[in-house]
């Protein structure tokens, strides 16, 4: 998921006739080497001879997090296709820091032409200063391009819409872009030499979602008094900002978690914090008072994993949750109120199973609200048969031929089928033996659903993403965003993500195990400013 910004041109042939200096670069790089490139024949000829000469940007590119794409247009020199032929020019980025006259350039990636080989040259990408792929060159197809992606991708383009291959590369934080080559043929025979008659650069940051910046437990402490209160184990975790405290002048952060007691009863409490920040959590209330509790009807039996969700234009929190009732039916409830600590539940589920025949219980909501407004919302299901999968609603849509239509209907796509477990299939993976605690996110015009997924006893967070809430594709099919990193209170497992945008980062907070205790955690890292599918 990356936001393409618009491409820039690096030369456009400008200069010619004279040397290569930084003002031809528009004071975005300096030159280097001897002897020194020069611009003729609308094109950069390299320089250098027993080195290497050329120029570089000024400024590192972060490529573990940005995408980056070169196209240049190579020239053939006149010497082209004969075996003494020793013109080469090249674009790509380098780690290479400094530059002078003794410089040879190790590119990390670099698309090279090569005067000596096939009929007129030849293209080679270069990794790690080897080469991985040559092609004869075309002079109907002069323009080539170098992508490199965050996913340790470098894309080779020609003739502008044809992508020729791809590599694995190794990116980098500190590459920089440059030009460079050698013009050592240059004389009475052959008068023009290999260059590059232009060159553009388009960069696009993306959002990586494994790319966690910052990680840790969070601690939780009483609001009077403020002592450790480490006897706790909150578990289902959720974060939702809401309106700015008068108290503190600031956004107030809140936190509900649920705790169940030694029958199993479960109950919802909260936490808040006013500075956005990802250190203490301070409880609002005494712990024996609770934000929801069981009552009657169908949640009888017990209220937990709680979505907190801040409605601003209706000035009302809500707070979803799995009512359990008689004959532990599970089903999804809802509670709204002005403030966290003053909700009121609903007399009836906000939605049941009723009227669907394969599916018997709904547990774990998440919900959101779509660019339209309405309420969207996936849980995780248990089907007719046994098995567990994801499935979505959408709020006020209206259906005659639907038994269950009403406030919100089942939307049948490709959710239910990626993430259905327990059915007889054999899957691989982090998730392959189950999927469960969903955290929907929508952001940028895309539906972003985190997930839990176990395999074996180990648990680790996932995700899929959609445009229109009908199809999703996986974004980690292999590995997953946030896992068990080996030390700490989550060395064995993380489960139970729920994130939110804040001031340009993804925050989140997560449930992690040692494999004796656990515990609440958070994670940060940085966003760009705008995403996009």
């Amino acid at each position: 998921m990356c936001t393409v910004r618009p491409a820039t041109d690096v030369f456009t042939g400008g200069c010619d006739g004279s040397p290569l200096t930084a003002a031809c670069l528009g004071e975005a790089g300096d030159v280097f080497g001897g002897p020194a490139p020069w611009v003729a024949g609308g094109g950069i000829h390299p320089g250098g001879r027993d080195f290497d000469s050329g120029f570089y940007l000024h400024g590192a590119n972060p490529l573990r997090s940005e995408r980056l794409k070169l196209a240049g247009t190579f020239a053939a020199p006149d010497c082209a296709g004969t075996v003494t032929c020793r013109e080469n020019v090249a674009f790509g980025v380098t780690e290479r820091t400094e530059f002078d006259a003794t410089t040879r350039v190790r590119a990390a990636a670099a698309l090279e032409f090569r005067g000596a080989r096939g009929a007129r040259g030849e293209v080679a990408l270069i990794l790690e200063d080897v080469t991985v792929f040559a092609q004869d060159y075309d002079p109907s197809k002069p323009t080539w391009a170098l992508e490199l992606t965050p996913d340790g991708r470098a894309h080779i383009w020609n003739g502008g819409t044809e992508e020729v291959d791809s590599f694995d590369y190794a990116p980098r934080d500190e590459l920089r872009v440059v030009v460079y080559g050698r013009s050592v043929n240059r004389g009475s025979d052959f008068p023009v030499g290999a260059r590059l008659s232009g060159l553009s650069a388009e960069t696009a940051a993306c959002d990586i979602p494994d790319a966690w910046t910052e990680r840790g437990p969070s601690s939780f402490q009483l609001r009077t008094g403020g002592s450790a209160y480490t006897a706790h184990r909150p578990s289902g975790a959720t974060v939702a900002t809401g309106p700015t405290s008068t108290e503190n002048d600031a956004p107030v952060r809140w936190f509900a978690f649920d705790e169940h007691d030694g029958d199993g009863t479960g109950r919802i409490f909260g936490a808040f914090e006013t500075s956005l920040g990802l250190g203490v959590l301070r409880l609002t209330h005494d712990l024996t008072t609770e934000l929801l509790a069981p009552s009657q009807g169908h949640q009888s039996e017990s209220v937990r994993d709680p979505e907190l969700v801040w409605d601003e234009g209706g000035g009302l929190w809500h707070l979803y949750y799995t009512a359990e009732g008689p004959g532990r039916a599970l089903t999804i409830g809802h509670a709204e109120g002005p403030t966290v600590t003053d909700l009121t539940a609903d007399d009836a589920p906000l939605i049941t199973s009723d009227g669907w025949a394969d599916l018997t219980a709904l547990e774990m909501p998440t919900v959101a609200v779509a660019a339209d407004g309405r309420r969207v919302v996936v849980v995780r299901a248990t089907m007719d048969d046994g098995s567990h999968r994801l499935v979505g609603f959408v709020e006020g849509l209206e259906d005659p031929l639907d038994p269950a239509a009403g406030d919100f209907i089942r939307i049948t796509g490709g959710l239910g089928p990626m993430t259905a477990r327990n059915d007889g299939t054999a899957r691989g993976g982090f998730a392959a033996d189950e999927v469960a605690q969903p955290s929907l996110l929508v952001w940028d015009g895309a539906f972003h659903l985190y997930y839990a997924g176990r395999r074996g006893t180990r648990w680790a967070i996932g995700l899929l993403a959609s445009e229109d809430f009908i199809t999703f594709r996986d974004v980690t099919p292999t590995m997953p965003i946030l896992s068990g990193d080996g030390t700490g209170f989550d060395a064995l497992g993380v489960r139970g993500m729920d994130i939110e945008i804040v001031d340009g980062f993804a925050v989140a907070i997560y449930e992690g195990t040692d494999g004796v205790e656990t515990g609440i955690g958070y994670a940060r890292r940085a966003t760009p400013a705008v995403a996009a599918p």
